[in-house]
């Protein structure tokens, strides 16, 4: 079966962001992927796997003006290209790409509630086909878990697996914060009480189950003492019925 060879062009100017170790330990698992990281800083000190690249330019002032015309030959050697986002935490994007190159579309989007992200087809093929794949954005919320396992972004309660998030914004909304971002773990947890690594949710889920049996426990014995009194109130009655009788 021939393979899908897919390139995502990611630019990264003037500043690093605080998560940026995080970002990389996320690309660090797209290994059907190969990745360029555009930049106009000294990375030197962070270690990059074989699959990411880093080219070092002065940042351009049409950025997909220098795609078309300086980066042919990266984009033209790989079936599908795309732009990434230094912004975004990318899940298992190899996933999705899969689902949608079986007809060779000219080009498919994994669409989101904020962002979009599209790959272009370089190599020439029959199909004019465009195609697009929704939901595919994680929205942090209060109201849910999320599991970062391994380079995959799912939802802990439903296992639904998201393509990526916008983690810039995640922040600013007070959704996403790490003790030490330089030293995020492979597997962690965010709910609305923070940030887990793999034993502290296990504890966390614990308590977790044993204050909702607690609950439970509370409303089931409450319910039996309101039908215990219920009875004991109609015993009254009938016996004070049968006394006037």
């Amino acid at each position: 079966m021939k393979t899908t060879k897919v390139a995502l062009i990611v630019p990264l100017f003037d500043t690093i962001p605080v998560y940026f170790d995080l970002f990389l330990n996320q690309l660090s698992y797209q290994r059907n992927i190969d990745i360029l990281i555009l930049s106009n800083l000294n990375l030197t000190h962070y270690q990059f796997l074989p699959h990411i690249e880093i080219n070092t330019i002065e940042k351009p002032k049409d950025f997909e003006d220098y795609i078309k015309k300086d980066l042919e030959w990266f984009t033209s050697t790989r079936t599908y290209w795309s732009i990434g986002n230094v912004n975004f935490l990318y899940g298992n994007l190899y996933k999705f790409i899969h689902q949608l190159t079986k007809n060779n579309p000219v080009q498919f989007t994994l669409s989101g509630i904020n962002s979009d992200m599209t790959f272009y087809r370089s190599i020439t093929a029959e199909s004019e086909e465009e195609i697009a794949l929704e939901n595919m954005e994680l929205e942090l919320s209060a109201d849910n878990i999320i599991s970062f396992n391994q380079g995959r972004i799912f939802n802990y309660f439903n296992r639904k697996s998201f393509a990526f998030m916008n983690i810039e914004r995640a922040i600013q909304n007070n959704l996403f914060t790490i003790p030490k971002w330089e030293e995020t773990p492979n597997k962690f947890y965010l709910s609305k009480s923070g940030f887990y690594n793999e034993k502290e949710f296990r504890n966390y889920n614990r308590l977790h189950f044993q204050q909702k049996i607690k609950a439970r426990g509370l409303r089931y014995f409450i319910s039996i003492r309101h039908f215990i009194k219920k009875q004991v109130d109609d015993v009254e009655v009938i016996s004070q019925e049968n006394h006037h009788a």
